[in-house]
């Protein structure tokens, strides 16, 4: 699907310029053989093609380490942003946030993956600095993203501490959402489904 994918986003950024293109992780080992044959690599050099503004990984890309994601995130052309991947020691493998300023308006995107353990922090930790982070871009920014690998429950779970997000885009479960769910707090969740069948489309007028 990536060449469907390239010829649409292509066409919107022809016609608007206030637009973020985001992805929600997984990229390694999908699509056919030749994604295997080339460890990944081209995918992520498609996605580089393509004109992507941020992303993060996901639970399968992780399994080739930090390193490896560096040089893939290198190959895209984009920065990939995690919240809750770090090393023993704390640091972070990966910025938790930028700010990106579109048309004059200031998005604070969050990247962050499903929490499993492992470099992840747990549940507890990750919802505490996730909502933290949002509550620190807010100052800073008009509008905060979450471009995560979850699922919509937890997204709209997550919502409820992190009240200062304004938009979560999930992924991880492969869940095709046609319209934007709304959590509590107001915030909208969306997801694209998986394997490229889909490009997500949202409009916030500001």
């Amino acid at each position: 699907g990536m060449p469907y994918v390239s010829g649409y986003i292509k066409s919107v950024l022809a016609e608007r310029k206030d637009t973020l293109v985001l992805d929600a992780g997984d990229a390694m080992e999908k699509g056919d053989m030749v994604a295997f044959e080339t460890h990944s690599a081209i995918m992520y050099e498609a996605m580089g093609r393509i004109g992507y503004t941020a992303g993060v990984f996901g639970n399968h890309d992780v399994d080739s380490g930090a390193a490896y994601l560096h040089e893939c995130e290198a190959k895209a052309g984009m920065p990939l942003l995690c919240l809750n991947y770090a090393k023993e020691d704390g640091s972070p493998y990966f910025p938790a946030s930028k700010i990106f300023e579109v048309n004059g308006v200031k998005v604070g995107v969050i990247g962050a993956v499903e929490p499993k353990g492992g470099a992840f922090l747990d549940r507890k930790a990750f919802v505490k600095a996730l909502a933290a982070e949002a509550a620190r871009l807010k100052t800073e920014a008009h509008l905060v993203f979450v471009v995560g690998h979850l699922g919509s429950k937890d997204c709209l779970e997550f919502s409820a501490d992190a009240s200062a997000v304004d938009v979560f885009f999930g992924g991880h479960v492969h869940e095709a959402i046609k319209e934007a769910y709304r959590s509590a707090t107001g915030a909208f969740v969306v997801q694209a489904g998986s394997y490229a069948r889909y490009v997500g489309r949202i409009e916030l007028d500001v």
